[in-house]
């Protein structure tokens, strides 16, 4: 992190690579046309990560990569400014709020707290996002994941973490199905309900679009279909 936490000033936290560890391994991702996604939680490592892709793309142009930031959790306006300049996506993990809403005041002040997970505000300004679980760090239930980014609220239901950065239950949906499909390049193949595309599909008891998200999880999947083939059936 830029700035050390509240209580311990000094620690800016743990890097898993250094940057040039980082800078090597990313230009030759690049030179290979294969796109990155690097792990980021403090806004030193993104910062690190955007200095990165600037250099790696400016000596080798790569306009249809698809590089991105696995949680971009702390932010800031000109670190935002700098992903979307760059063309980079972000690939987030609602569900986090759940137990960070809990600690973040008090470990990084409330200041940084308030630039955490700004899921709407990166929807707002055209940087992709897609939806992921970190299973097994969180449990892969999709649908508490999607509770999460509409509500913002913890599983308790006695929080709610920043709720302007809450997306609309199409947007949360788009998250785990379309908007993952583009991330991972398979947007031709998969991801919407479309002739020609792989039958991918999960059939629910309810209709997400009209029931309340703090209900979610206890809708049931009824059928999950994969490629075709029906693999559950409740």
């Amino acid at each position: 992190m830029i700035d050390g936490y509240i209580d311990d000033p000094a620690n800016h936290g743990i890097a898993n690579f250094s940057v040039d560890e980082l800078y090597k391994l990313i230009s030759e991702a690049n030179a290979n046309r294969m796109d990155v996604a690097a792990h980021a939680i403090g806004d030193l490592a993104l910062k690190q990560l955007c200095d990165i892709f600037e250099r790696v793309l400016g000596e080798d142009p790569w306009p249809e990569h698809r590089h991105g930031v696995v949680h971009a959790q702390i932010t800031n306006p000109k670190l935002l400014e700098r992903m979307k300049k760059l063309g980079l996506q972000a690939y987030i993990q609602p569900i986090f709020i759940d137990a960070d809403m809990e600690i973040v005041n008090e470990r990084i002040g409330k200041e940084r707290a308030g630039m955490c997970y700004q899921w709407k505000t990166m929807r707002d300004m055209g940087i992709p996002s897609s939806g992921g679980s970190d299973c097994p760090v969180e449990p892969f239930n999709i649908l508490d994941n999607m509770r999460s980014a509409i509500t913002r609220k913890n599983r308790k239901g006695t929080h709610v973490y920043l709720p302007d950065q809450a997306l609309s239950t199409e947007e949360a949906i788009r998250l785990f199905t379309s908007d993952a499909a583009w991330a991972a390049r398979d947007e031709e193949r998969r991801g919407t309900l479309e002739l020609g595309k792989l039958a991918d599909m999960s059939i629910v008891d309810k209709d997400l679009f009209n029931i309340d998200p703090d209900t979610f999880t206890s809708v049931r999947v009824l059928q999950t279909v994969v490629n075709g083939i029906t693999v559950y059936r409740s």
